[in-house]
């Protein structure tokens, strides 16, 4: 399910916080496209979403369009699990177990695009 800081006070207040930590503008009330809605996932037990990029690398014209390619992403978790759950970055050889509150954030082109 999708939320936006347009319509939900609480994702505002989500974006507000995540500025802070940052050090990154999310939101701005006076522009069409800034960051992205915020995306809620439950995998269930047993579920997974398999290897991805988050972003296309090279910026295609349909990105422009919509305000740009996504350049970070990231990932707040909402609850703890028992086993599994971890979030993997093959390339770095990396797996991050789910704690509530946590976030994990990362980018996802270089300068070099």
């Amino acid at each position: 399910k999708y939320f936006s800081e347009r319509m939900n006070s609480l994702m505002k207040k989500l974006s507000e916080r995540m500025e802070l930590a940052l050090a990154m503008n999310l939101f701005n009330l006076n522009y069409r496209y800034t960051s992205e809605n915020y995306q809620v996932m439950n995998y269930g037990v047993g579920g997974h979403i398999g290897p991805h990029h988050d972003s296309v690398g090279f910026p295609y014209l349909d990105e422009a369009l919509l305000g740009g390619g996504r350049v970070t992403t990231s990932m707040t978790y909402l609850s703890d699990v028992e086993a599994g759950g971890k979030t993997i970055f093959p390339y770095l050889s990396l797996g991050i177990s789910p704690k509530a509150g946590s976030l994990v954030y990362w980018t996802t082109k270089t300068n070099a695009g």
